[in-house]
């Protein structure tokens, strides 16, 4: 997914863990005069599964959906001008400030 916040800087996604029921997380990475990549901040997302199709057959996710399966397919994010991030994804919305690596609200569709 990588998205550039500046020249040095850019968002990448990864997951929380080997489980299939692992979440999505969003890391921010710097890219150092030296050509090495420092890690600024990561934020596991939970609620948001890193794979709807490994997850899907957990307790957890059947837990969370129930009857209502949402789309594993469509994944959205948007890098805003304040450069807010916005994630689209497994029925929920949610705004990451890419700045503090802060989850500033995340909803349930």
């Amino acid at each position: 997914m990588p998205l550039i916040t500046d020249a040095d800087e850019f968002l990448v996604t990864f997951k929380s863990s080997d489980e299939p029921d692992a979440m999505l997380g969003v890391a921010k990475l710097k890219l150092t005069p030296e050509g090495q990549f420092k890690v600024l901040w990561k934020l596991p997302v939970n609620s948001m599964f890193y794979s709807a199709r490994s997850a899907q057959n957990t307790p957890a996710y059947k837990k969370y959906f129930d009857q209502n399966q949402p789309d594993p397919d469509f994944k959205y994010f948007y890098l805003l001008p304040n450069k807010n991030l916005l994630v689209m994804y497994l029925q929920h919305i949610a705004m990451i400030d890419t700045q503090t690596g802060k989850l500033l609200w995340i909803r349930k569709q």
